[in-house]
């Protein structure tokens, strides 16, 4: 009798969603703080920016999450 296959197929595009958020996370850190801000503000999903780039920014935004204050700054 073989293992089930469902478990690891049920996961699989969560993990591979957790994958790509971490790699974003390192990838923003990395930046400096105005290139920061400079891809926030393009990857925001107002409707003015959607007006002219409607599919890249909305894709970024699923693995850009700015906060405020990080912990650890000020």
């Amino acid at each position: 009798m073989s293992p089930d296959p469902a478990p690891r197929s049920r996961y699989a595009f969560a993990a591979a969603f957790l994958a790509c958020f971490v790699l974003a996370e390192l990838v923003y850190s990395q930046l400096d703080p105005a290139a920061q801000a400079r891809l926030v503000a393009w990857a925001s999903t107002n409707v003015a920016n959607l007006e002219h780039e409607p599919v890249l920014p909305l894709l970024v935004s699923a693995f850009v999450a700015p906060a405020t204050s990080r912990p650890g700054r000020c």
